[in-house]
């Protein structure tokens, strides 16, 4: 998507995956940008590339005296800073309360205070736990199976509320399962295409939690920039978008398209089911659609651009 004007935006956990890849979406189109990051889980060498165009903030969200500085003179801050694994979640229930809860509180609050223009909130479909009614509509109820889930419902829950009762407007995505070139395949809860993508170069088994016959809909990265994008400038306030590409895939299917992909053929080793993990998750986009949403990156071509980078690493 093409912004036509230039404005200023902050993205809290600019850094990390999905940050960075905004920050540099926005670079391209000359856009003003600050990034807030505490660099917990990133390193500022993550934006090396574009560091003479940005100005970068550091600090926490859960410290609400850090973030004005951060949003003076700011027109949108798409605010993905977070604790954002599930079974990090179960093992740290009062951390991931105090950053994804408190810190998006503190964010609403300093944006208000600073007259920003919107909030775009990354929420979760994490949020739809085992919900039986496929795929998920943005109006299902939800059905929180582990403590990230809870924060980022909770979080959701107040950007509609600094909506409804200050006018702060506010817009929250859901974002299905994101992969694409920056995941940390080597962290501890690594997502599962960075981890079966760096298990191939490495020529090691794939490591499957559970079955692998749960179902995932996997969205490519390039399209959560157009998401967020979207939301920011023809989302409708207080209202909840699912971003996701509308088609699932099981980890044993993601398995052999990883296996098509790098032409090497793996061994699986199946493991207990993580803690909070969920069967299936299947999206309704159609909400997302009408805005002018289309997923650009199919799974198997995203896949094969993103193998093609490993190897050049």
């Amino acid at each position: 998507m093409n912004i036509d004007k230039i404005y200023h935006w902050a993205v809290t956990g600019g850094a990390g995956f999905i940050g960075s890849h905004l920050v540099r979406a926005l670079v391209r189109q000359n856009q003003r940008v600050t990034v807030f990051d505490n660099f917990s889980s990133s390193a500022p060498s993550s934006l090396a590339d574009v560091a003479d165009k940005i100005r970068v903030v550091k600090g926490d969200v859960r410290d609400c005296a850090a973030l004005p500085s951060a949003f003076e003179g700011v027109d949108f801050v798409l605010h993905h800073a977070a604790l954002v694994s599930v079974p990090k979640s179960v093992e740290n229930p009062e951390e991931t309360s105090q950053i994804n809860i408190q810190g998006t509180a503190n964010v609403l609050e300093a944006s208000r205070a600073c007259g920003v223009r919107r909030v775009v909130y990354a929420s979760s479909s994490a949020v739809y736990g085992n919900g039986t009614d496929l795929p998920h509509k943005e109006t299902d109820p939800v059905d929180c199976r582990s403590p990230y889930a809870v924060s980022k419902q909770a979080g959701g829950e107040l950007c509609r509320m600094y909506t409804q009762l200050y006018g702060l407007e506010t817009v929250v995505l859901r974002y299905f399962n994101v992969y694409g070139a920056g995941q940390n395949p080597h962290a501890a809860y690594a997502a599962v295409v960075a981890k079966f993508m760096d298990g191939a170069r490495e020529n090691k088994p794939f490591e499957i939690d559970w079955d692998g016959l749960q179902s995932r809909d996997f969205i490519h990265v390039s399209d959560v920039v157009q998401a967020n994008f979207l939301a920011a400038l023809q989302g409708t306030p207080g209202e909840i978008y699912n971003v996701a590409s509308g088609k699932t895939c099981s980890l044993l299917e993601l398995a052999d398209a990883v296996e098509r992909v790098s032409g090497r053929k793996l061994c699986r080793i199946f493991r207990e089911k993580r803690a909070g993990d969920v069967r299936f998750s299947s999206a309704d986009t159609t909400k997302i659609r009408a805005l002018g949403f289309v997923p650009g990156v199919t799974l198997e071509a995203g896949l094969r651009a993103l193998w093609q980078s490993i190897q050049l690493q």
